[in-house]
């Protein structure tokens, strides 16, 4: 049984929350505000490709922890975006307000059904509770809005660090802030290289939630534990038999994963 670990860091999208409204539902909204009517494919299509090249660079940078960085580095992805698809550069002013208006809006999020549970339970249990994740210079408040944050005891935006998973800048901050070693620390979240592989690297453990079981395992390193929800991930690491047992990668098959 997990006996040492002393605090739970989560990670934010598709770990603790999901969105109510997507990005591509945003930024076809705001193609259609400015009387573009932008297929959302060709959207998805030009987000993953300047995705995929800008995130590459990011995990290996450290930056100006700002929320003025924060808005010039989203505004530089739409930038390319708009150039990936060959629309106008000079719409990008309008499109910028819109978008920036509309992911400031926490209402956009929601919480999946067990996570405020799972929080509560670890922290009530005596854990450090916070969360490490990938986001805007919002996060804070997005905690507030969805009733996390009086269950918190940090909270580690990438924004606010300069630094994205997996860079082991950001996975500092999350020791920092927890007041406790890194190999006294649980780290979970949805993505196997930025949270597990980076956490690990960074001294922390690290733990996979798949809720559908969709998940690509390849590159998993051993031993490490997924769940299917976040109140078995809880309980395991409060050393509990009432719930299932966690299982890794040589229990997939069992357990119906990918």
């Amino acid at each position: 049984m997990p006996k040492a670990f002393k605090a739970v860091s989560f990670d934010m999208g598709y770990t603790l929350v999901h969105s109510v409204k997507s990005a591509l539902d945003i930024y076809a909204e705001g193609f259609k505000a400015l009387g573009l009517d932008v297929p959302e494919d060709r959207i998805r299509e030009a987000a993953w490709r300047v995705w995929t090249k800008r995130s590459e660079a990011w995990a290996r940078e450290i930056w100006e922890a700002s929320q003025e960085a924060d808005r010039q580095r989203n505004a530089e992805n739409r930038r390319l975006m708009v150039q990936e698809m060959g629309l106008p550069e000079d719409i990008l002013p309008e499109l910028n307000e819109y978008i920036d208006k509309e992911f400031s809006d926490p209402s956009i999020y929601a919480l999946f059904p067990d996570s405020l549970e799972s929080v509560r339970r670890l922290k009530e249990s005596g854990f450090v509770v916070g969360i490490t994740s990938n986001w805007s210079w919002n996060l804070p408040e997005v905690c507030d809005y969805l009733g996390l944050a009086p269950y918190l005891d940090f909270v580690v935006a990438s924004a606010r660090v300069g630094a994205v998973k997996p860079h082991p800048y950001i996975f500092q901050q999350t020791v920092e802030r927890a007041g406790v070693p890194a190999p006294a620390i649980v780290h979970i979240g949805d993505d196997v290289q930025a949270d597990v592989i980076g956490a690990l690297k960074a001294g922390l453990n690290a733990a996979l939630i798949d809720r559908i079981g969709d998940i690509p395992k390849d590159g998993l390193p051993d031993g490490v534990p997924v769940f299917r929800g976040l109140l078995d991930f809880a309980a395991w690491i409060s050393g509990s038999t009432d719930h299932a047992s966690p299982h890794t990668e040589a229990d997939q098959g069992r357990f119906g994963g990918s």
